[in-house]
């Protein structure tokens, strides 16, 4: 008697077997964890295929181990609790229509500098933290330096804006800005900037 692959169990899957006998089976494997079928026992073990590029899961690991200050985090399992926010593109193409530069989109040479301010607060040791707003003008001079004062102000500008979107609130001099997503955003920008 042939037995059938993985992938001939999904599709031949029948509803009426006997519940939560899944002790000695093998699990399914599931291509979009968006469409597992109604029908499927909650205690099936399954198998979910994720395509995403290598960076973002290395991102993510390295922000979660910080986070939770474990190097050795249980990638699977976090990835388990946290699969709805990377699946969640509208959220950060939101946040990218919310980059403002003097008044407009900002350009690609703006895009970048405020790509490696996004990568100098994230090597600090805060992150992911919030910031105080003098902490991000230290870091934002380090970075693109303070030649002028008005294009200065027009990079803090746009950081405070992404985040009093990204929050809802506005923000303060001394009220901490969260830039946890600012990094995404601005490589999200640079894409939407080259199309």
């Amino acid at each position: 008697m042939n037995n059938p692959s993985i992938e001939q169990k999904i599709i031949q899957h029948d509803p009426t077997e006997q519940k939560h006998n899944t002790l000695n089976s093998e699990p399914l494997l599931i291509y979009d964890i968006d469409k597992i079928p109604n029908e499927i026992d909650d205690y099936q073990e399954i198998e979910v295929k994720l395509k995403t590029k290598a960076h973002v899961i290395k991102d993510l690991k390295r922000v979660v181990a910080k986070r939770l200050n474990n190097n050795e985090i249980n990638l699977n399992h976090y990835l388990l609790l946290e699969i709805e926010k990377i699946k969640d593109k509208n959220e950060m193409l939101d946040h990218v229509g919310s980059l403002s530069f003097g008044g407009s989109f900002p350009r690609k040479d703006v895009l970048e500098k405020l790509y490696k301010f996004s990568l100098e607060i994230e090597s600090w040791p805060e992150f992911p933290d919030q910031f105080k707003r003098r902490q991000i003008e230290g870091i934002l001079k380090k970075v693109i330096g303070y030649k002028d004062p008005r294009t200065f102000s027009k990079y803090l500008d746009c950081i405070k804006h992404f985040v009093e979107h990204k929050t809802g609130k506005q923000t303060f001099f001394e009220s901490k800005w969260d830039l946890m997503d600012f990094k995404e955003a601005i490589q999200a920008a640079l894409v939407r900037n080259e199309i």
